[in-house]
């Protein structure tokens, strides 16, 4: 893979469906002002999966101060996993709300204080890792894991409700937070938005008659929440104010925003380029590169944009 060029600005990011999603992300759009994008999220993410895809690219990778790298934290109501003889981490999302880990399965073997305390230790060990290197670095969660009984998640859940006592006693609230406050996390992402309401309704299609209310940030917050990274890690971006960059976002939150969201009708249509990924193998087998300049808003200034497999032959690399 032909990325050594170290006057190239290289833009790293690890995380869950808040970095990498169905239509681009803050991350994505980042990208408009880096040369190479690597993008190493995965929607269903939890902090298992982060953390050890983190670590690789931190030992992996020899970072300059052209670099930047982000590590987005997830919540902690989610279980990754590598199955028997698999190499990739299962990644189902928040417990309650999965079908790959049976419930019974979870409420036996899974302690939300344990991966708490888990979360606390990842924190750490990323910025003492990332204290050794010459790139700029970010770390900031989908939700403060301390905030009221969220755990994280941008929603609430009350699977775990039956275990309160448990929690109110040994669940880390404050540990989480001071750890975070040292290690100088950003705002999350979810508490950075609250304040770019979305002032019309936004949807996620399953299939047909399965269109729902979609609860991930707009295209347009994720563009406020890039130029808030910008600013606080003085990138000095440029592309990311464009009237361009705007007007492109708009246009793929006005497909999600639209009450009649058919995707099938509207692939058929092509309306949809701006949010199917289709990918060529380059050089390396596991890291790919968007082939559509519609499809990725770093692809508006000819900029490469790849996406990092969840699989563990990566690691062998």
């Amino acid at each position: 893979m032909a990325i050594r060029d170290s006057k190239n600005k290289r833009l790293f990011i690890v995380g869950c469906s808040y970095s990498k999603y169905a239509y681009p992300t803050y991350a994505d759009i980042l990208g408009v002002d880096f040369d190479e994008t690597i993008n190493a999220a995965a929607s269903g993410a939890g902090n298992t999966y982060i953390f050890n895809t983190a670590i690789h690219l931190l030992s992996k990778y020899e970072f300059t101060e052209n670099d930047t790298v982000i590590v987005q934290w997830s919540g902690i109501t989610r279980w990754d996993t590598i199955r028997g003889h698999d190499t990739y981490f299962q990644t189902p999302g928040t417990l309650e709300h999965q079908d790959v880990i049976p419930l019974e399965v979870v409420d036996k073997h899974f302690n939300l204080v344990s991966e708490a305390y888990k979360l606390i230790n990842y924190v750490r060990s990323v910025k003492d890792v990332s204290r050794h290197l010459k790139c700029k670095f970010a770390t900031f969660n989908m939700l403060d894991p301390w905030i009221s009984l969220f755990y994280g998640e941008p929603y609430s859940t009350s699977f775990f409700n039956k275990d309160m006592d448990y929690i109110n006693e040994y669940y880390p609230f404050e540990k989480l937070k001071e750890t975070f406050n040292k290690v100088e996390a950003l705002t999350s992402v979810e508490e950075y938005v609250w304040g770019v309401p979305l002032n019309r309704p936004q949807y996620f299609y399953e299939g047909p008659g399965k269109r729902q209310d979609e609860t991930h940030p707009s295209t347009t917050q994720h563009l406020a929440f890039a130029k808030y990274i910008d600013k606080e890690l003085n990138l000095n971006g440029t592309n990311l104010y464009t009237e361009q960059v705007s007007e492109y976002v708009k246009k793929i939150e006005d497909v999600f925003c639209d009450p009649a969201l058919d995707f099938d009708k509207l692939a058929k249509k092509e309306k949809l380029e701006y949010h199917l990924f289709d990918y060529n193998s380059l050089e390396n087998p596991n890291v790919h590169l968007s082939v559509n300049p519609k499809k990725y808003p770093a692809s508006l200034f000819n900029k490469k944009h790849y996406e990092y497999n969840n699989n563990m032959k990566t690691w062998k690399q």
